[in-house]
């Protein structure tokens, strides 16, 4: 497993770790359920012959981060209708 500590946003942890994925015969996303979301549609965008390979992951633990998951997911919810919609296809907003 590598950790990729240089980007600042989800589109730029997207880019940097494709080197490291482009050989793998599947790619999985550690994350919360919405970062992973975002990153699976980041990944089809840079690069969609990867996609096919993205594997489901348990995204979601019962009780994890319980007392701040509403507000979370108010932001992840209101963050990935701006990736589906089009609206940003990358930047610093994570």
């Amino acid at each position: 497993m590598l950790l990729d500590e240089a980007s600042t946003s989800t589109w730029e942890n997207v880019r940097n770790v494709l080197p490291l994925v482009d050989g793998a015969d599947s790619i999985a996303f550690a994350s919360n359920g919405l970062h992973a979301e975002k990153a699976r549609m980041y990944l089809g965008r840079q690069r969609p012959d990867l996609a096919p390979r993205v594997i489901a992951t348990d995204d979601y633990r019962l009780g994890e981060h319980s007392l701040m998951k509403p507000l979370f997911a108010a932001v992840g919810l209101r963050k990935l209708h701006v990736v589906r919609s089009g609206s940003q296809t990358h930047g610093t907003a994570g």
